[in-house]
């Protein structure tokens, strides 16, 4: 029966790929969401749901041929196509975020920098799962802000007139002209670190409580999106913590499994308040998905407060 399932899932999508293959969204269909959405509405076919925003994600699936990262109904109000690009004297593609904001991207086929982009503004949606700042989580007028995991540094532009001066944590060398670009503007606030942030410091890695000490600062507000080591980078802040000085961090928790738990396991020892955001992720980029599938996106963490 199974067999015959698979079957008919994979004749679907392979129909549907040739008719559209990407939803407006820019998500292209693949055979592997298929199995993973047909997984979850099974999982989940004769167990009592209480949480609003899972009931919102199963009727969702439900909805649609395959699974998606954000299951929720706000992610349909985003479409790439609403994205327009233009090109600088180099080549490389922006997006006007406002008449005074670039957001430069790295090069490529245009429509597939417009999926990126639009995915940007499906993370930051206020009914977001990874959304960073809500109403009483806010990067204030002043603030130093470390963007940790920066890659095109979408939430540093947003806020850049604010902030006192940003510092942009990216290893990956093909973003850094991106970054002086998109923040030449103000070139005299912005510092980019070209290092990986962990619990140790060499020639390719860095601890935060290293870097801040040597520039005598601590920051005000810390995001951290670094693909499953956020872990690794909290541990490697003990010191900014015994400054007890307020802070407050916006770490993800969907990149593996058990990361959530394992971010609140650590933020609990110290004592620290946090909140979760609401919604739920589908996610498996980084570990096999498996039951109950659903993660938390973000933590909102106060440390020191």
């Amino acid at each position: 029966m199974k067999k015959i399932s698979r079957f008919f899932d994979w004749l679907y999508i392979f129909l549907l790929k040739r008719i559209r293959p990407y939803d407006k969204q820019g998500m292209p269909l693949r055979q592997r969401r298929r199995r993973i959405r047909r997984e979850v509405l099974s999982y989940y076919q004769n167990q009592t749901i209480d949480d609003p925003f899972f009931k919102e994600a199963i009727s969702y699936l439900r909805h649609r041929p395959d699974a998606v990262f954000f299951p929720a109904f706000f992610r349909d109000k985003y479409e790439y196509r609403q994205i327009h690009l233009q090109l600088d004297s180099d080549g490389v593609p922006y997006w006007l975020m406002t008449p005074e904001k670039k957001l430069y991207f790295l090069p490529g086929k245009l429509n597939e920098v417009a999926m990126s982009i639009n995915s940007l503004r499906i993370e930051q949606d206020e009914h977001s799962p990874h959304r960073y700042i809500t109403p009483g989580f806010q990067i204030e007028e002043g603030d130093i802000l470390a963007d940790v995991g920066c890659a095109e540094a979408f939430l540093s532009l947003q806020y850049i007139e604010k902030v006192k001066h940003v510092y942009l944590f990216e290893r990956d060398p093909i973003w850094i002209n991106v970054l002086q670009k998109t923040f030449a503007p103000w070139k005299d606030k912005v510092t980019i670190v070209p290092k990986y942030v962990s619990d140790h410091d060499d020639d390719n890695n860095v601890r935060l409580d290293t870097y801040f000490t040597k520039e005598g600062v601590c920051p005000d507000f810390i995001k951290l999106d670094v693909e499953g080591v956020e872990c690794k980078v909290l541990n490697g802040m003990k010191t900014l913590f015994d400054t007890e000085k307020p802070m407050k961090i916006a770490a993800c928790t969907y990149h593996y499994h058990d990361e959530y738990r394992d971010v609140i396991d650590l933020v609990s020892r110290y004592g620290f308040r946090y909140e979760t955001s609401d919604g739920w992720m589908l996610f498996g980029l980084y570990d096999e998905m498996r039951p109950p599938y659903f993660r938390h996106g973000m933590v909102r963490i106060w440390a020191n407060s």
